[in-house]
């Protein structure tokens, strides 16, 4: 049965521990394969939710605009093209980083 589980979120008809009970019955099912499909995820909401951001972080993503800034080195990133990976901040707040910053990255301000 497919969903729409960012929506469900941000609307909280779901939620996050919720979303990721349906992840592992989806798992454990002969749908697993399309699991990104079950859950109504597109390719790129997908890709950051197995680099590790949870689906209420995705979900405002979605609905308030993806980072356009790595959080690494504070150069534009584009979250429509590959060469990102989602990272943890120190705040408990998630970004997205360069794979290869494209210059030197200069120690973030404390």
């Amino acid at each position: 049965m497919k969903r729409d589980i960012l929506h469900e979120i941000s609307t909280q008809r779901l939620s996050c521990e919720d979303a990721e009970k349906l992840v592992s019955e989806i798992l454990a099912s002969p749908q697993a394969p399309r699991l990104a499909d079950e859950l109504g995820l597109s390719n790129k909401e997908y890709t950051a939710y197995m680099h590790g951001a949870p689906f209420d972080t995705l979900a405002q993503w979605r609905y308030q605009g993806w980072p356009a800034v790595c959080s690494r080195c504070n150069d534009p990133l584009d979250s429509d093209q590959y060469g990102w990976m989602v990272r943890e901040e120190g705040d408990g707040r998630y970004g997205l980083v360069h794979v290869s910053c494209p210059r030197t990255i200069s120690p973030r301000p404390s």
